[in-house]
C-alpha cells in the first residue's frame, strides 16, 4: 500500500450464498488450525452444515477491503444475553488493520441488540484468533483440556469471552453509540459499515 493510499474495510449483514464455497477454500492452508477430526471432511459437508446454520438462526456478515470480499463473521445466541462469535478471514486479510475494525463493527451490532457477553473459542495453539479476540478486550474464560480430537490426538480448546462494559470501555477501541459508526481504524484504513 502507498503512503497516501487509503483501504476500505466494509462489513454487510448477510454472506452471499454463491461464495460460501470460498469460505472452505480460504481455510484449506490452515485448515489444521481451525479442524478437528469431527468437522465437514468435504465441502458437500461443509455447504450442508451451512445451511443447516443458517437456517438455524445463525447471522452472517460479509467482510470486504477494498470491494474485495475476504471474510465472514457468524453469530448465533447462546443465550438470552450471551452470542457466540466466530470469524474466517482469507490469509490475505489477516492482521489487525483488517480484522480488528471489522470484529469491532459486528462486535457492536451484536451488543446494540441487547447482548452481554459474546464467546468464542479456539486451539490452544490458534495464537492468531486468541491474540485478535485479547485485542479486542477478550479474556480467558476457560481452557477445556483434550476437549476434541485433531491429527488422532486430543487438543485443548480456550474459550475466550469479551463482556459488552469490557468491549466498550476496556482494552478495546472507544466506538460511539450509534448505530453504523465509524470505528476508529489503522492509518491508512476507513471502515464503512452498512446498514442491514
Amino acid at each position: 500500500m502507498n503512503g497516501g493510499e487509503v483501504r476500505i474495510v466494509r462489513v454487510e449483514r448477510g454472506f452471499p450464498s454463491f461464495a460460501v464455497p470460498r469460505v472452505w477454500a480460504w481455510t484449506e492452508s490452515f485448515k489444521d488450525r481451525i479442524r478437528d477430526d469431527f468437522s465437514a471432511e468435504t465441502i458437500e459437508q461443509f455447504l450442508e452444515q451451512w445451511e443447516t446454520a443458517e437456517a438455524g438462526g445463525r447471522v452472517s456478515w460479509s467482510v470486504l477491503r477494498d470491494g474485495e470480499l475476504g471474510g465472514v463473521i457468524q453469530s448465533r445466541p447462546s443465550s438470552p444475553i450471551v452470542a457466540d462469535i466466530n470469524f474466517v478471514f482469507k490469509p490475505s486479510f489477516w492482521g489487525q488493520a483488517t480484522t480488528k475494525p471489522a470484529m469491532e463493527a459486528v462486535l457492536a451490532e451484536i451488543y446494540a441488540t441487547g447482548f452481554l457477553k459474546v464467546t468464542s473459542s479456539a486451539y490452544r495453539d490458534n495464537a492468531g484468533v486468541i491474540g485478535l479476540l485479547k485485542n479486542l478486550g477478550g479474556k480467558t474464560e476457560a481452557v477445556l483440556e483434550g476437549h476434541t480430537v485433531r491429527g488422532g490426538s486430543l487438543v485443548d480448546v480456550v474459550i475466550i469471552s469479551l463482556t459488552k462494559d469490557r468491549f466498550n470501555g476496556g482494552r478495546a477501541q472507544q466506538l460511539q453509540k450509534e448505530r453504523g459508526a465509524r470505528v476508529a481504524t489503522p492509518p491508512g484504513y476507513r471502515l464503512v459499515q452498512n446498514p442491514s
